[in-house]
């Protein structure tokens, strides 16, 4: 989804290294691939890019509200009123290892061959391949955090020992340019019309290049000691807001002309991982207090670091990440002492607490619900998913999602526009 001041959706983004949340780890990583290491960090292999189509023509059409289920290692866009099958997508003699990112018209997803990691670019209307690129390390993850702005998807690389950044087409995933760094690897965190935002490795400095032509626009060094993870950045109002950790998270606001930093704010715990998101310049990131002292789900403002609400949530069993919507953000709450889980519902604006909704699964799950402005749909056993009016929790219905029921895992279900 394209970053900037002006994005009226959310734009979310995942932590690249980081150990999951004890009681959900198990749930997601067997549901993708089963038993895996999980890596974000990406890198191409090289120049091996198929392309199956000429540039597509990308009509001006409104924007339209897309739901894609993963099941089994089988990719399903869903039809948003019958809830039926339009499409399926799997890895031939392989596996899906993440879930799905849209952006514009084109929808990504990771896989693997083997030992052979591979980016998926398809088309979303028809889900069949537009292009695709090998990686030297698999993409694993519920949740993809690709940095991309217009026409132009950024791949941090590793080309004969050295990392570098990509730029490639959307459309065809053709390469415009690469420039090499130095260090031993490299990581992405947003971009805009003008730049490509990264840091190279922990605690070794943040880089902007062009977009233009990938020449170097400044290079900073870590003002941060034991940086041991990055997050997702975005750039507001010419200030890029990144999302870090040293053992405790941070939000740090840098001058996206300079890279001078303009502030921080300090977190009470460590980063959930996933659920970071941009949504009308506040950006919205979630932790973990410990040892077990509950999470907590903050807004911050991206331009200027003040904080808009917390809100802490004492249940010391955990809860999932957190899905942010116009006016409401959810969560699960993994244990309501009566046997099952609570979906709490907050208030975007202030997070107060706006309603709940209790349910019996015994299995907790690391992603959260999906969620539009209109509905929320929690995934349940047996492929099932229910449905839950937005303004108050009222059951509203459910349906089956495609594929084999697996009795130890649940249907990721995503609706993005």
């Amino acid at each position: 989804m394209k970053q900037g001041a002006n994005s009226s959706r959310p734009v979310r983004g995942g932590l690249r290294a980081h150990r999951l949340s004890q009681v959900a780890a198990l749930m997601f990583v067997t549901l993708l691939v089963g038993s895996m290491v999980v890596l974000f960090r990406l890198a191409s292999n090289g120049r091996s890019v198929v392309s199956n189509s000429s540039p597509p023509v990308v009509p001006n059409v409104p924007k339209e509200r897309m739901m894609f289920a993963l099941g089994d290692s089988i990719l399903y866009r869903l039809d948003m009123k019958t809830h039926q099958p339009l499409w399926h997508f799997h890895v031939p003699g392989g596996a899906l290892t993440s879930g799905e990112q849209v952006i514009a018209t084109t929808c990504y997803i990771a896989g693997t061959i083997g030992n052979q990691g591979r980016l998926y670019a398809l088309d979303a209307a028809s889900g069949k391949v537009r292009w695709q690129v090998d990686l030297s390390s698999p993409l694993i993850g519920s949740q993809l955090s690709l940095v991309s702005f217009g026409g132009t998807l950024y791949l941090p690389v590793t080309n004969n020992g050295s990392p570098a950044v990509e730029a490639l087409a959307v459309s065809t995933g053709a390469k415009q340019w690469e420039h090499r760094l130095e260090g031993n690897q490299v990581s992405l965190i947003a971009a805009s019309d003008r730049a490509v935002y990264g840091e190279m490795g922990n605690n070794s400095g943040r880089f902007a290049l062009s977009a233009r032509d990938g020449h170097s626009l400044w290079q900073k060094e870590e003002e941060i000691a034991n940086v041991d993870g990055i997050d997702r950045g975005f750039v507001v109002d010419g200030v890029l807001c990144v999302v870090k950790s040293n053992g405790q998270g941070i939000v740090v606001g840098y001058n996206a002309a300079s890279g001078e930093q303009l502030w921080s704010q300090s977190l009470d715990g460590r980063l959930s991982g996933y659920g970071t998101t941009l949504l009308h310049g506040v950006v919205y990131v979630s932790t973990n207090r410990r040892p077990n002292q509950g999470n907590s789900i903050y807004a911050f403002s991206a331009k200027d670091g003040a904080q808009v609400w917390r809100y802490q949530d004492t249940a010391t069993s955990g809860s999932s990440y957190p899905t942010v919507t116009e006016q409401v953000v959810y969560f699960y709450r993994y244990s309501n002492g009566h046997g099952g889980q609570t979906l709490v519902a907050l208030n975007t604006t202030n997070g107060k607490e706006r309603w709940t909704y209790d349910f019996h699964d015994a299995i907790t799950v690391e992603f959260a619900p999906a969620a539009d402005n209109d509905q929320v749909y929690l995934s349940l056993p047996d492929n099932v998913i229910q449905l839950l009016r937005a303004s108050d929790g009222k059951p509203l219905g459910s349906f089956k999602a495609p594929g084999p029921v697996d009795p130890n895992n649940r249907v990721l279900l995503q609706v993005v526009e």
